[in-house]
Formats: C-alpha cells, sequence, structure tokens
C-alpha cells in the first residue's frame, strides 16, 4: 500500500497487534506450543524449522480468526500453507519474472489458492458481520474497525489484510525461532539465563537474545522502497521511481554499531532498544513491520514454554549457517536439527 491509503489501513490494523491485545494471545500460543510437543518425537533427531512452522500457522490461525477446533484450524490454514510455500520457493522469482513468456502453470495453482483461501475467509467474514458478538480473533476486531471518518474496511480489504498477517507471521516467525535455537543450544550459558526467565516469568534477557538473533540472521535479508521524487543518496542524485535495496547484513553488522559484530553478545540489548539505523530486522519507517510486537510475543512463549516443558539438545556441535544460494527468506541451511525430550514433572528441563 502507498500513501494516503497506507496509514489509513495501518491506523485499523495496529490495535489488535500491540499493547494490551498481546496478553490475550499469550495462552493461546502457550496451548499450541504444548499441544505440538506432545506430539514431538522423543530423542531422536528432528529439525526444529519444520516444526515451528506447523506450530506457528497453528498460532497464526487461532489468533487471527478465533478458531480453536483443531480440525477447523487445520482445514483454514491448508490454502495459506500451500500459499506460503509457493511463494518462498526458489523457482518462484524466475517464474515471476518470467510471467509474460508463459508461466501459465504458475500463475493457474495461485489462483487456484486464492480461490481456495477465498472459500476459506469470505465465509468467516460474513458470519461475523452477521453476528457481532461471535469470537472471531483479529478478523472480528478489523470487522469492526472504524476509521477516523467512521468507514469500515470492506471484505477484499479484510480479506487481503488477513492473508498479509497470516503469510508474514508465519514463516519469518518459525524461521527465527529455528535460528534462535540453535544459538541458544551452542551458547549454553545464554540458555541457562532465558530458562532461568522462563521459571520466573522474565522477559528482558529473552527479549535481548532474540533481538540479537534478528541481528545477525534476520529472516528477510534484503529490505526496499522506490523514490517518489529526485533522492540525493551520498554523491548521487536518484530520479523518482527508482528502487532502493537495502542488504540488511551491511546494517546489522555494522562494526562502527557493533564490536566484533559477527559474535552472538544478547547483552548488547540489555537495557537499551535496538537503534532504528542499525538494527533492521522490520524494516523501518512507516512501513516498519506492523506484526513486529507480536512476533516478539510469540517467539518468547514459545521458546519459554519449551523450556519449562522439556529439554533441547543439539545434533550437532557445529552452529547452523545459511543455504549456500540465496532465499526469500534466510533459513538456518539444516533446520536446526535436534533432541528434544519432555519433562517428567512437565515444569523443569
Amino acid at each position: 500500500q502507498e500513501e494516503p491509503e497506507h496509514l489509513r489501513r495501518r491506523k485499523l490494523l495496529t490495535p489488535p497487534l500491540l499493547g494490551s491485545a498481546l496478553a490475550r494471545y499469550v495462552p493461546i500460543i502457550e496451548e499450541a506450543t504444548r499441544r505440538a510437543i506432545a506430539h514431538w518425537p522423543q530423542g531422536t533427531p528432528m529439525r526444529i524449522l519444520e516444526a515451528a512452522r506447523e506450530l506457528s500457522l497453528d498460532v497464526i490461525v487461532r489468533v487471527m480468526f478465533g478458531i480453536t477446533d483443531p480440525a477447523d484450524v487445520a482445514r483454514v490454514g491448508e490454502p495459506f500453507d500451500e500459499l506460503l510455500v509457493l511463494a518462498i520457493s526458489e523457482e518462484t522469482a524466475v517464474r515471476y519474472a518470467a510471467r509474460r513468456l508463459g508461466a501459465l502453470r504458475f500463475w493457474g495453482r495461485l489462483n487456484g489458492l486464492n480461490r481456495r483461501i477465498d472459500e476459506v475467509l469470505l465465509p468467516l467474514i460474513a458470519a461475523r458481520r452477521a453476528d457481532p458478538s461471535l469470537d472471531a480473533g483479529i478478523l472480528g476486531m478489523l470487522v469492526d474497525a472504524r476509521s477516523e471518518d467512521g468507514d469500515r474496511l470492506s471484505d477484499k480489504e479484510i480479506r487481503d489484510d488477513l492473508i498479509t498477517l497470516v503469510l508474514a507471521g508465519h514463516e519469518t516467525t518459525a524461521t527465527t525461532l529455528a535460528w534462535v535455537v540453535d544459538l541458544l543450544l551452542h551458547h549454553r550459558e545464554a540458555l541457562e539465563r532465558v530458562r532461568g526467565e522462563a521459571r520466573s516469568g522474565e522477559a528482558a534477557y529473552t527479549e535481548a537474545v532474540i533481538n540479537e538473533t534478528l541481528r545477525l540472521w534476520p529472516p528477510a535479508p534484503i529490505t526496499g522502497r522506490m523514490t517518489t521524487g529526485p533522492y540525493q543518496l551520498g554523491d548521487y542524485t536518484v530520479d523518482p521511481g527508482t528502487r532502493i535495496v537495502l542488504l540488511l547484513d551491511v546494517i546489522n553488522r555494522d562494526p562502527a554499531s557493533y564490536p566484533d559484530p559477527d559474535e552472538f553478545r544478547p547483552e548488547r540489548f540489555l537495557g537499551t532498544r535496538p537503534q532504528p539505523s542499525a538494527w533492521m530486522p522490520f524494516g523501518g519507517g512507516i512501513k516498519r513491520c506492523i506484526g513486529a510486537a507480536f512476533a516478539m510475543c510469540e517467539i518468547t512463549t514459545v521458546l519459554h514454554t519449551l523450556l519449562r516443558e522439556g529439554e533441547l539438545e543439539a545434533v550437532s556441535d557445529r552452529p547452523e549457517s545459511p543455504p549456500w544460494r540465496a532465499a526469500p527468506v534466510l533459513v538456518p541451511r539444516n533446520g536446526t536439527r535436534v533432541r528434544f525430550r519432555r519433562s517428567a514433572a512437565r515444569t523443569t528441563v
């Protein structure tokens, strides 16, 4: 979205994703995490990335639509999961660029997924409009939302915003959780401090760990903007309509901002907030990721629940590394392979 429509939509989307609204989602995330790990293999290697993808989709569907029945969660989540796989596949960028050269099979599949999503979402929106007392999660809040002029979002606007929130809140959160687990399992002192906060209910150090993980391994490795007018960039004057692409690694690992920038040091973010111009995993400016606070809440809650319910052990002594080839999302190359064991008492690890 561009201005002024972007600002209008952002104001309507913000309340369910900030402040006191986040506290409502913590029990949902905790329950989903406990339900997920009940089915994890005990003591045998598994990939946290794959498990986190399933868990984050479960969480986002429950939060977005207020759905609690597992069968309904699976039914609603399935087309979104397929759409995400299509969106982040290595072939997608090539096919997108070749769309005018006859990549019809790709677009046919995309159109089919959009129809399936409409078949899921439009009845949910209609049901919530017909019954304002129906608990429908963030969908219900969007139906009720009003602009300063009293305008309401149309069904299409709600549908589009829900798709954006589900996709943006799924893969990136799962990827970050996989990186966090890998870094903690190879930095035992940091793991013990997070474990202590999982028991005490505090979160300052845990959030510092997540911030440092996002600095080292932002799930979306690039961001960009398009100039709306002449723009002075150093010694260059950039014409209107020029795309400026930022490689986040250059910003997040700048030694002028972070001494020993390749080292994992969560203490960098204790007692201080990340500097907007030197830490950009959520982007920046007026188009900064609207779900940043929700993502931090979800990752913190999932991680603490895992450490209260069981014990994680790294399969390899070597930390994870990014994939050899460029990809839309910066995932751990091996998916963060771990062994998980549930605690008999379910209160210690």
